[in-house]
């Protein structure tokens, strides 16, 4: 089975060649970091967080990972608050076709999948940076509760691990920025409780608080010993609009 891409000239353009002109001029703006475990990567649509997602991509450019676990939250409702893998097939982007891989141990459902973006757009960085070499696991959760975050990242195996999130959503710029910034400073520490107790304090709407927590629980898991926030922005940085923003920030958990 393949995957089409659901997304393509809406996030992210469906031009092969203006899709990679796009990428390249984000990834050249970080740097290459090692012994990175697991990484955190925004999903909005490319002009507005592709140049956040960039910094991730950059850092990890020169790992050479088999197989890539890509974690996002479900904002379809598909999921059905349950946690799903895509089965063994293919996954398409303009860029190309990449192998997927079922995780042992988390429950196969291709049609949650289906029309969730969060994972489809992270695809084209990581085709970009490292070809045709590699194989994923997407993984949807539906159920972004602490236990379950926890039990994902135990279950996960890969080489390298991907969580796709937004964080604070349409709210004013400085209230994103401090919120945003004090729940990154817990995932910072890898404190996988207080980052919970943060996004609930606070009230950020991150998305996808449930892959960034599972992510982060496999990094520990795998001798990780620090996160660290490589670029953090907002919607408002691209468009002039302070008033309503959308948070994005790029972390990455190295040894």
């Amino acid at each position: 089975m393949r995957r089409e891409p659901v997304v393509a000239g809406q996030f992210y353009p469906f031009s092969e060649d203006a899709l990679r002109k796009m990428i390249e001029e984000y990834v050249s703006q970080g740097e290459p970091e090692k012994d990175v475990i697991a990484a955190v990567s925004p999903h909005a649509g490319y002009m507005y967080s592709g140049p956040v997602a960039g910094f991730t991509y950059a850092a990890i450019s020169e790992m050479k990972p088999k197989v890539i676990a890509i974690i996002g939250p479900d904002h379809t409702g598909a999921a059905m608050n349950r946690t799903y893998c895509y089965p063994d097939g293919e996954w398409e982007t303009p860029l190309g076709v990449v192998e997927t891989v079922a995780m042992d141990g988390i429950e196969v459902n291709e049609n949650a999948h289906a029309f969730e973006h969060s994972i489809e757009v992270q695809v084209p960085f990581l085709q970009y940076i490292y070809k045709h070499n590699f194989k994923i696991s997407p993984i949807i959760m539906g159920n972004q509760s602490l236990d379950e975050a926890l039990l994902v990242g135990e279950r996960i195996r890969a080489d390298l691990v991907i969580a796709s999130s937004d964080f604070s959503h349409y709210v004013p710029y400085d209230t994103a920025v401090k919120n945003d910034l004090y729940a990154i400073e817990a995932v910072e520490r890898m404190d996988e409780k207080l980052f919970y107790e943060r996004i609930y304090e606070k009230n950020v709407t991150a998305c996808g608080y449930g892959p960034i927590t599972a992510a982060m629980h496999y990094a520990k898991l795998n001798r990780a010993k620090q996160g660290k926030l490589l670029k953090y922005a907002t919607s408002g940085d691209v468009t002039g609009d302070k008033g309503a923003v959308v948070g994005y920030a790029s972390i990455i958990f190295k040894r």
